[in-house]
């Protein structure tokens, strides 16, 4: 079985459109979304929505959590009830992936994958017409997460669309249960990541591109608070000991 797991935030123009699209991408798959504190009442059009039935899931938070804290409560809600050979998908705030895309993650996955990570760097992907200090800050990111953090075979390691063989993740969370991720927001999501590659997991990337019009995925933004994040993280993963503890301690 398919999981996608959807964490929104202020989307109510957006996610009906965006749960269509996703629910056709498997007629068996269930959708899990979990709304990050919005305030324009998404939740409400998440709740109201009428074609997919008990396929669809909701988690409202009052509070913002941030992304990344987000996320982990979604993925224990998916392994709560499901098999160890079903697959997940998980999307970031803002995100609108095309099909071809979420297919093309869960090709990999079924050839063995254990995580799938989609990138907008590199041909194929979003990311090559971007412009701007989003742009540039992302590039800068991932310039350094390469750098400090390098995965195997993954270029583009910043919050995203992502593909997990769910086995892959109930040893992740046996390993280090709620502190597998410590930090709030985007860099929570790479934190995942990073725990998953140094518990060896078999990992590949595949090109992301979104949806013609969509706006383009900021995931937390970049804020001086979610870089400041960042670094910390950084500083706690690329020299164990010396950075501060995320979210959670």
């Amino acid at each position: 079985m398919i999981h996608v797991v959807l964490t929104v935030r202020d989307q109510r123009e957006e996610v009906i459109g965006l749960l269509e699209d996703l629910g056709a991408l498997d007629p068996g798959a269930r959708l899990l979304v979990i709304d990050d504190g919005s305030s324009d009442g998404t939740p409400e059009v998440v709740a109201g929505h009428p074609g997919l039935g008990d396929r669809l899931g909701l988690i409202q938070h009052v509070r913002r959590h941030g992304s990344g804290q987000a996320l982990m409560v979604g993925l224990r809600r998916v392994i709560s009830g499901a098999s160890p050979g079903d697959l997940v998908l998980t999307l970031p705030p803002g995100s609108a992936p095309d099909l071809d895309s979420l297919r093309g993650v869960l090709r990999l996955l079924e050839q063995g994958m254990d995580v799938v990570v989609g990138s907008r760097r590199g041909s194929g992907g979003s990311g090559s017409g971007r412009g701007g200090w989003q742009a540039f800050w992302e590039a800068l990111l991932t310039g350094v997460l390469r750098l400090l953090l390098p995965l195997p075979g993954i270029l583009d390691s910043t919050p995203g669309l992502r593909g997990y063989r769910l086995s892959a993740l109930e040893r992740a969370f046996g390993l280090h249960g709620r502190n597998l991720v410590t930090f709030s927001g985007g860099a929570g999501q790479v934190e995942l990541l990073i725990r998953l590659a140094r518990m060896g997991a078999r990992m590949a990337e595949t090109p992301w591109g979104e949806e013609p019009g969509a706006k383009a995925s900021s995931g937390e933004g970049f804020s001086l608070a979610e870089l400041a994040e960042y670094a910390r993280m950084i500083l706690a993963l690329a020299w164990p000991g010396r950075g501060s503890a995320g979210a959670r301690g």
